[in-house]
């Protein structure tokens, strides 16, 4: 039975819908420094008689080594996860910290910050904190796996994590949109047990006043058993004095970061003005290190969703890409804490937000005006009126195929049911037609629209109908009848797209019908998982 600990219970919490998840439904909508251990001869700790040094190990090599000052104040449990490296050796200063008369979990918090004082750090909020690093160890002494995972992560190594089984990532709104089993990724700066420098956002607590920011945080607030855990070390197989290079480079690299923004664009073309979780693990080695030839294992099938959805905000050409996204974000916090969400207010954040804020819509609806008639039709989306022939069509097509009438022999059955196809081809056209003259875009402005946006979004629809329909089905998004006619359009059409290529002149007309994002990949996104088997050596948790 598993033992849930406070760090378990916030980490359980990084499990937010992320962005892109909105920016699918939202799209749907439309169409519809220094070395982190720094040998210090004097006390950080204001007074205390104790002594950080740095290990000569080259195994421990930024391992700070704290004196046996304290060590009157252990319990013999104690010393013994001192020496399984499930509590770190500085841990005697902080419980001296937290005891009376003066001590408080401040102070020690205090303490263990003073050791890791870099220009513009923050810090988690339970960084240094004893108390919790005791009760994490204590869960975890019995666990052979983790303590092993644990006494392994070392400075340098980077550290994957998600949901251990298929259910858990079937729950996992990152895990679908990346295609891969893991969420996050942290860099180890200091070690064992680790601590970590990461970039949180999406996979962070709400309520953390340290999230959408680069942060240093501890093993007790990663590390947990719930959790599926990859260690990949970037320098394996490296000359020692190579990797200790690449290692103080990553390093320094990730210190230089603290404090910058969470990066809800999701792109690596942004310079170094904001960082996703793997978007920083990845440079520190590519770009602070040097190490052009460390790159992510991109996969076509896991960037599909990516792909799809890169190609509608690049078509949407938003003005501020990286604000665009912040606020986004904020308009998600509001909108998934409704259950169930109001779709009303995901078509107003459309009309009144996303399109006077991208550049693509807001020339094509410029005026107030224009704007209304989108929300119009928007509307007529959201009750299910937007496609009345198409529903029509459909249904005539399940009654005939229920009859048995395309099951009549000699070519009839298959020429009624070609006919019946034909009829729901024109129905698509036909409903799509009405809406654009009740969107008021003119011909000019509606080409533009075309190409930069409907175009990327038609090309990509099979991606979005996967991914809503598939996270419908599992009950994760309330997809209202609207969108689920939608769905069922371009699941349709996407179909038609394989047969079609059978045609004489099939080759041209299928690139006209919906696609997947099929053999594409992403190169300016890295993902988690992307950088699962990129090294030599690895240790996964269990």
């Amino acid at each position: 039975m598993k033992n849930t600990t406070h760090c378990e219970e916030h980490q359980m919490k990084h499990s937010e819908t992320p962005g892109m998840l909105v920016f699918a439904a939202i799209i749907g909508g439309i169409l519809v420094g220094a070395s982190p251990a720094i040998a210090q001869t004097q006390s950080p700790f204001g007074g205390s008689q104790v002594t950080i040094t740095t290990s000569d190990d080259a195994a421990d090599a930024s391992s700070p080594v704290a004196s046996d000052t304290f060590d009157e104040i252990l319990t013999d449990e104690e010393k013994e996860l001192i020496a399984l490296k499930l509590l770190p050796t500085y841990y005697p200063s902080l419980k001296k910290a937290m005891q009376a008369p003066s001590g408080s979990i401040d102070r020690a918090k205090a303490r263990a910050r003073a050791m890791y004082n870099y220009p513009n750090a923050l810090y988690s909020p339970r960084f240094g904190d004893p108390v919790v690093m005791l009760e994490w160890a204590r869960s975890y002494r019995n666990d052979a796996a983790m303590v092993k995972f644990s006494a392994t992560a070392q400075r340098g190594d980077i550290i994957l994590s998600g949901s251990k089984t298929v259910e858990g990532q079937k729950n996992d709104a990152i895990a679908i949109l990346t295609g891969g089993r893991f969420n996050h990724a942290i860099v180890v700066i200091d070690g064992p047990p680790c601590v970590f420098i990461e970039a949180v956002g999406v996979t962070g607590s709400k309520t953390d006043p340290t999230n959408n920011r680069v942060r240093i945080s501890s093993w007790y607030e990663a590390l947990v058993s719930w959790a599926g855990m990859r260690l990949e070390r970037p320098t394996a197989g490296q000359p020692a004095g190579e990797a200790k290079k690449n290692i103080d480079n990553a390093v320094t690299y990730l210190i230089a970061q603290l404090g910058k923004p969470y990066d809800y664009g999701f792109t690596n073309n942004d310079t170094n003005r904001a960082f996703y979780c793997s978007e920083l693990a990845w440079k520190c080695y590519s770009e602070g290190a040097g190490m052009k030839d460390y790159k992510p294992a991109k996969s076509s099938n896991r960037d599909r969703m990516i792909v799809a959805l890169n190609a509608v905000v690049d078509g949407l050409d938003p003005k501020d890409r990286i604000a665009m996204a912040n606020r986004v974000m904020a308009f998600v916090t509001e909108y998934t804490s409704q259950n169930p969400p109001d779709i009303k207010k995901l078509n107003d954040f459309i009309v009144d937000e996303l399109t006077p804020g991208c550049g693509a819509l807001s020339d094509t609806y410029s005026t107030a005006g224009d704007r209304e008639k989108m929300r119009t039709v928007l509307e007529k989306v959201r009750t299910n009126d937007a496609f009345p022939k198409f529903l029509q069509a459909r249904k005539d097509f399940e009654a005939a195929k229920s009859a048995g009438k395309f099951a009549v022999g000699w070519g009839i059955g298959a020429a009624r049911k070609l006919a019946a196809e034909t009829q729901i081809a024109n129905s698509i056209v036909s409903d799509i037609n009405v809406l654009v003259k009740e969107s008021g875009a003119s011909y000019a402005k509606l080409a533009k629209l075309m190409s930069s946006v409907i175009a990327p979004l038609y090309t990509y629809m099979g991606s979005y109908a996967d991914f809503l329909t598939g996270m419908d089905k599992e009950g994760k998004v309330a997809v209202p009848e609207g969108a689920r006619t939608i769905l069922a359009m371009t699941d349709w059409l996407a179909d038609k797209r394989e047969s079609v290529k059978q045609w004489p002149i099939g080759s041209s007309l299928s690139s006209l019908l919906p696609g997947n994002g099929d053999d594409k990949v992403q190169e300016s996104f890295t993902s988690p998982t992307d950088l699962a088997d990129t090294s030599r050596f690895h240790v996964d948790y269990p």
